[in-house]
């Protein structure tokens, strides 16, 4: 099975309502049988470009972290679906990971 790695920024929330945004991200990987590898948090950063989020509320500042994860490349399609229904995350990129 293929590693992939996936970028979610997520919204500017306190700390616990990060954690489940991240919780709920990390738990739709295992659900979809995807097997986590390692988390990277890049901390707050200024977003690039104004993002709207589902509440249509426009954002100039976003979490960024990295999921590193194995998963079935048939799968990926049903993931990022689910991903597109969590309110906390702006947007959400599944890159395949060719360095390892």
């Amino acid at each position: 099975m293929p590693n992939y790695q996936l970028l979610c920024i997520f919204k500017n929330l306190p700390k616990p309502e990060l954690m489940t945004g991240i919780k709920a991200a990390a738990t739709c990987i295992l659900d979809h049988n995807g097997i986590i590898k390692s988390f990277e948090n890049l901390g707050l950063r200024r977003l690039p470009i104004r993002l709207f989020g589902n509440d249509m509320q426009t954002y100039r500042e976003g979490h960024y972290v990295f999921i590193n994860f194995i998963s079935g490349t048939t799968k990926l399609y049903e993931m990022m679906a689910a991903l597109k229904r969590e309110s906390d995350i702006l947007r959400r990129v599944i890159s395949n990971d060719d360095q390892v």
